[in-house]
């Protein structure tokens, strides 16, 4: 993460975090031997904007722009956040229908 700005703004406040994000993900299809890899990684710019009544910062807006992972060499304010027991998903196919 980098680039955290907060504005108070018309009676709002909004803050702005940049960060880069990497999924590892890898799909195997029926009748393959080997899983093909997915991964890829995006640097997202997160909008929050605090509500006043539950006293959180809430996911206003994000955007994505395409990475190649070196975004983050310069960043000064870095902090590494993994997803603990991330759920795997696992398609499987029954006669015409589909389910996770």
């Amino acid at each position: 993460m980098d680039e955290l700005s907060i504005n108070h703004f018309d009676a709002d406040w909004k803050a702005e975090i940049e960060a880069l994000v990497s999924y590892n993900e890898k799909i195997k299809y029926t009748g393959e031997k080997n899983y093909e890899d997915y991964s890829y990684k995006t640097l997202r710019k997160y909008t929050l904007k605090y509500d006043k009544n539950s006293k959180k910062w809430l996911v206003d807006d994000a955007a994505d722009a395409k990475a190649d992972g070196s975004e983050s060499s310069a960043w000064e304010n870095k902090k590494e956040l993994k997803q603990k027991n991330a759920p795997v998903l696992k398609w499987v196919r029954s006669g015409d229908k589909s389910n996770i």
